[in-house]
């Protein structure tokens, strides 16, 4: 799966994000193509779609990722669960073999984000160039937050711990 559909996935639908490359990619790829109106038969096809996707389709998205949580919960499947899953493999294989691979490509990010943020502060982009920069500029931002999502932790655990406190205040 490509950093860019990842990324915006993973923006818009975390767990659609963390399921697509799974057992369950197969019903969150119908899911999404139902949502585009389209028939997808491939992870590329639905980078295309949602590279040009509206706000209005986005949120559609967001919307769709909501029922197919509440539907999975009423057949007792933890898909949040599910989801989670994946980046703490990549974290444990990463305890396990101390491979230097994920360290030097997160400071590729870092870095190659805060370059680009300082050229687009210090220099007039071309109108010729501009779509390659907004696309180049997504790009990093979705690596950006894989990259602190491994490291880090995803936003997902932090809402769920949120709604479970204020839960427990109310």
């Amino acid at each position: 799966m490509s950093i860019t559909l990842k990324g915006i996935l993973g923006a818009v639908t975390p767990i659609f994000a963390g399921l697509l490359p799974g057992p369950l990619g197969s019903v969150v790829q119908k899911v999404i193509g139902d949502v585009l109106g389209k028939s997808v038969t491939s992870q590329e096809e639905i980078e295309k779609l949602l590279a040009s996707a509206s706000p209005d389709l986005l949120i559609k998205l967001k919307q769709a990722e909501t029922d197919f949580v509440e539907k999975m919960g009423q057949q007792k499947i933890d898909v949040i669960k599910l989801a989670t899953e994946d980046t703490a493999n990549a974290r444990a294989m990463q305890l396990s073999t101390k491979s230097k691979t994920p360290a030097v490509l997160a400071g590729v990010v870092v870095v190659g984000w805060i370059g680009l943020m300082i050229y687009l502060l210090m220099e007039t982009v071309p109108q010729s160039n501009a779509q390659i920069i907004n696309i180049a500029l997504g790009t990093f931002n979705s690596a950006l937050m894989l990259v602190l999502g491994f490291y880090f932790g995803s936003s997902s655990g932090s809402q769920t711990k949120d709604e479970t406190i204020k839960s427990l205040s109310v």
